[in-house]
C-alpha cells in the first residue's frame, strides 16, 4: 500500500540561521517518510499572517508579534556578532 505524501508549510524569516533551515529539511520523520517540505521566506508580520490564515503550518521567525491567536517557542538563541 503506497502511502500518502504530507506536504508541510513552513516559513522562515530572512534572518533565520540557515543550518536550522538545513536541519529542518534534511528530517524524515518514520511516520511521514513521503514527507514534502514547502519553504517560503517572508517578514515576521507576513509570516504571522500566513500562520493565522492557515497557509503556513509553522514559522521561524528572529521576533514573533504579539498575537493570542498563536503560540511559540524559543529554538535557538544566538547573540547578533
Amino acid at each position: 500500500m503506497e502511502q500518502a505524501v504530507f506536504t508541510l508549510h513552513v516559513g522562515k524569516s530572512p534572518y533565520t540561521d540557515p543550518y536550522l533551515i538545513t536541519k529542518l529539511l534534511s528530517l524524515r520523520p518514520p511516520l511521514y517518510p513521503n514527507i514534502q517540505v514547502h519553504l517560503t521566506t517572508k517578514l515576521a508580520p507576513e509570516l504571522t499572517q500566513d500562520l493565522l490564515s492557515g497557509s503556513l503550518d509553522i514559522a521561524f521567525l528572529a521576533d514573533m508579534p504579539e498575537s493570542a491567536s498563536l503560540s511559540g517557542r524559543l529554538v535557538l538563541d544566538l547573540p547578533f556578532t
